[in-house]
C-alpha cells in the first residue's frame, strides 16, 4: 500500500505537497487500517483546491511503469505553471507486510522520466540519473545497461529484462512493488465513464457485468442503494443487453431509463466485482457526486469491507464524516499546498463519541 507521497512542481503544485497516510492510534474501525496504513481514506478541500490534480499525482507513477490506458491530455500543462524548475518531482513510500520500497523520480513531460532512485528497505537498489545507472537486485547482473533504451523508464526497463531469483526476498518485494503499481486505478462519473489505469481498452460499464455473469449480484446491488429493478438478460441483434422488465409487463433496455446516480453508481459496480480480481489501489474523485448521503455512506462501507484494496476518494458531502463510519486519521483536509488528516491537524485525542461533522463545519480541522 502507499504510505507516503510527495509531489513537487506538478500541475496546482508548485511547492511540496506531502500526503502521509501512516495510522493514528485509535482503537477503534480498525478495517479501514492494514499493517499502520490507512485503507480507506476521505480527502476533502474546496473547488480548485488540487482535489483532482493530487489523484493524478498520485497516478503518474503508473503513466511510464505500466502499459496502461491513460488519458495523456488529463495531464497536460504537465508542469506547474508559476514553477522556476522545467520538471515535477514524485517521490513514493510503499509498505508491504514489513517490507517498504521507496520511490523516487522527476519529470519533465508526461513522458520524459529521468533521476530514478529505488530502495527497498533503505538499501539502494536502482539509480538511474545523468552521470549513473546502477542495479543491485539479484538476477540482474548480467543485465547489459548500456544496451537499454534511455527513452524508458529505467526501473521498468529492468523489471522487463532482468532474470531474478524467485527464493530471493529483495526480489520478491520488488515484484510485489511493480504488481501494485500494473493494479493501481482511477475513475469518476464527473466526467463520464472516466478511467485511468489498471487495464488497456475496456467495454461499456453494463458488458463487463454482462460478461461477468453479475446481472443479478447488480440487481441486488441496485437494491441495496434503494433502486429496485427486475433486471434480465435479453439478446439484440446477437449482443445480450440488461433490460428491465416492469409489473404492467413492459420492458425496456437499463441505458434508456437510468438517472445521472443509477448511471454512477452502474460505473462503480463495474470497477467494484474487479476489486477482487487484482485492484490494489483506486482513487475516485467525487465519487458521490450524483449521490444521496445514504449511498455514499453505503458505498464507503463497501470499501472498507474490501480487505485488499487501498482507496482514497474525494466529496464534498460532509455526512460522511462520522467516527461510526471511518475514524479521524482517515478523513484529510486539502488546502492551499497541505494536507493532512484530521488526527493531526487537531493536534489532540479526538474522542470516538465526539461528532466529527459539526467540527469540521465549525472549522475545527483548518490549517492556521
Amino acid at each position: 500500500m502507499i504510505k507516503e507521497f510527495k509531489v513537487k512542481g506538478f500541475k496546482g503544485f508548485k511547492d511540496y505537497l506531502e500526503l502521509d497516510l501512516s495510522s493514528g492510534n485509535f482503537e477503534f474501525n480498525d478495517e479501514a487500517i492494514k499493517d499502520g496504513v490507512v485503507k480507506t481514506s476521505v480527502i476533502y478541500g474546496e473547488n480548485g483546491s488540487g482535489k483532482s490534480n493530487l489523484g493524478l499525482a498520485i497516478m503518474d507513477v503508473a503513466t511510464h511503469l505500466t502499459d496502461a490506458d491513460f488519458d495523456e491530455k488529463e495531464y497536460t500543462p504537465y508542469i506547474n505553471l508559476d514553477s522556476d524548475l522545467d520538471y515535477a518531482e514524485f517521490e513514493y513510500v510503499f509498505k508491504f507486510g514489513q517490507d517498504n520500497v521507496r520511490y523516487k523520480y522527476r519529470k519533465h513531460d508526461f513522458k520524459e522520466v529521468s533521476d530514478e532512485y529505488l530502495c527497498i528497505n533503505d538499501q539502494p537498489m536502482i539509480i538511474s540519473n545523468e552521470s549513473l545507472k546502477q542495479v543491485n537486485l539479484k538476477g540482474a547482473e548480467n543485465l547489459n545497461i548500456d544496451s537499454l533504451r534511455d527513452d524508458i523508464s529505467f526501473v521498468k526497463l529492468v523489471n522487463a529484462n532482468a532474470n531474478f531469483v524467485e527464493t530471493d526476498k529483495i526480489a520478491s518485494v520488488f515484484k510485489k512493488f511493480m504488481l501494485f503499481i500494473n493494479k493501481m486505478l482511477s475513475f469518476d462519473s464527473v466526467l463520464g465513464h472516466h478511467y485511468q489505469g489498471y487495464t488497456i481498452g475496456i467495454s461499456s460499464i453494463t458488458q463487463e457485468i454482462i460478461n461477468r455473469d453479475k446481472v443479478k449480484e447488480y440487481e441486488s446491488f441496485l437494491k441495496e442503494m434503494g433502486i429496485k429493478y427486475n433486471l434480465f438478460l435479453k439478446e439484440i441483434d446477437g449482443k445480450k443487453q440488461i433490460y428491465v422488465r416492469f409489473s404492467s409487463g413492459n420492458e425496456t433496455n437499463i441505458h434508456n431509463i437510468w438517472s445521472k446516480g443509477t448511471n454512477a453508481l452502474t460505473l462503480f459496480y463495474n470497477w467494484y466485482i474487479q476489486f477482487e480480481e487484482g485492484v490494489k489501489f483506486v482513487f475516485i474523485d467525487e465519487f458521490d457526486a450524483y449521490f444521496h448521503h445514504t449511498v455514499s455512506v453505503n458505498i464507503i462501507k463497501k470499501l472498507v469491507a474490501s480487505k485488499k484494496i487501498q482507496a482514497v476518494i474525494t466529496t464534498h458531502n460532509t455526512v460522511n464524516i462520522s467516527n461510526e463510519l471511518l475514524r479521524p486519521d482517515c478523513y484529510f483536509n486539502l488546502e492551499e499546498d497541505k494536507i493532512d488528516s484530521f488526527a493531526s491537524i487537531r493536534g489532540r485525542e479526538i474522542r470516538k463519541a465526539q461528532n466529527m461533522e459539526k467540527m469540521f463545519r465549525a472549522g475545527a480541522f483548518d490549517f492556521e
